[in-house]
């Protein structure tokens, strides 16, 4: 084909081009519609495995947030409430605050006191360990995270994946 010809192929080319482009209008997106609260449902398959400070997992846990490393073992008094949530006031030294534990996000069933919680599993666990040390109830911090590790490990319907990223 002669340059002069497709120099005018691409010209009508060109032309058709400008001619569709002011003929097509774009349409506004229509929003989208949030569910209705307390409405929307999450299986255990499509649960996310949530790890990170206990504090930041409170509002975005679909059911308990939990300490990986109890935080009875940091502190030397009662469970802090309020502003003492933030406080090393009555903690270990260098120990997190009960806000700044690493936590795992559980359903209510896991994390509970029943047969499936792993409140059940590690209690038990941590009171066997304490009996074999003095002061009574004391254990070195390092067989309490590997008694929390275990603990971890029997959670039943917790993927192998977060077993291990809590770990």
């Amino acid at each position: 084909m002669p340059q002069g010809e497709v120099q005018d192929c691409f010209d009508k080319e060109r032309a058709a081009r400008r001619g569709r482009d002011t003929i097509v209008e774009e349409k506004p997106r229509p929003r989208s519609i949030p569910p209705p609260p307390r409405t929307v449902r999450i299986n255990r398959r499509d649960r996310k495995c949530l790890v990170h400070e206990y504090k930041k997992l409170l509002n975005v846990c679909d059911g308990d947030s939990h300490h990986i490393v109890p935080d009875m073992v940091y502190r030397l008094g009662a469970r802090p409430k309020g502003a003492g949530m933030s406080s090393t006031a009555d903690r270990i030294p260098n120990a997190p605050t009960l806000n700044e534990g690493m936590a795992i996000c559980l359903s209510k069933a896991q994390h509970g006191s029943g047969l499936d919680g792993i409140h059940a599993d590690l209690r038990k666990s941590l009171n066997d360990l304490g009996a074999d040390y003095t002061p009574s109830g004391t254990a070195p911090l390092g067989e309490i995270i590997s008694a929390a590790k275990l603990s971890i490990g029997n959670i039943e319907y917790f993927s192998e994946r977060c077993k291990d990223l809590a770990k």
